[in-house]
C-alpha cells in the first residue's frame, strides 16, 4: 500500500512539474520576444498615436459645430493621446532615442506596456463612440432641414 501512495505522489509531484516547467517556458518566450522588439514596439506606438491625433484632428478640422456629449468626447480623446505622447517623448525623436540603451527601451517597455495600451484602447473606444455620436448629431441636423 505505502508503494502504491508513493507512486501516486510521485506522478503527482512530476505531473506538477510539468506544468510549472511549461508555464515558465511560456513566460521566457514572452518575456524573450518583449525584449527583442522594444525598440520596434516603441516606435510603432509613436506611429499610432500620431496617426491617432492626426485623425483627431482632420475631424474635428472638417466638423463645424459639436454637440456637448460630442465635445466631452473630443476632450477625452486629446486626453488619452496626450497621456500617450507624454510617456512616449524621450523616444519621439530618433535623434533623442539613440541616448537610450537598449535595456533602457526594454526596460520602458516592460514597465510602461500595459499603461500605453490600455490609454490606446481608452482612444480607440472614445473615437468610436465619438464618431457615432456624430453621426447621431449629423443625422438629428438632416431631420431638421
Amino acid at each position: 500500500m505505502a508503494e502504491v501512495l508513493a507512486i501516486l505522489g510521485g506522478g503527482a509531484a512530476a505531473t506538477q512539474l510539468l506544468h510549472y516547467g511549461l508555464a515558465l517556458l511560456s513566460t521566457t518566450s514572452a518575456l524573450s520576444r518583449q525584449i527583442r522588439h522594444a525598440p520596434d514596439r516603441i516606435q510603432s506606438w509613436i506611429d499610432q498615436s500620431s496617426t491617432m491625433l492626426s485623425m483627431l484632428r482632420n475631424l474635428c478640422r472638417t466638423i463645424s459645430e459639436l454637440d456637448s456629449v460630442t465635445t466631452a468626447l473630443v476632450q477625452q480623446c486629446n486626453n488619452d493621446i496626450a497621456a500617450v505622447r507624454l510617456l512616449l517623448r524621450p523616444y519621439r525623436s530618433r535623434i533623442q532615442a539613440r541616448r537610450f540603451s537598449t535595456a533602457q527601451q526594454i526596460l520602458f517597455v516592460l514597465r510602461r506596456e500595459d499603461e500605453v495600451e490600455r490609454l490606446m484602447e481608452s482612444f480607440r473606444r472614445t473615437f468610436s463612440t465619438m464618431t457615432l455620436s456624430i453621426i447621431a448629431y449629423e443625422a438629428r441636423l438632416l431631420d431638421y432641414q
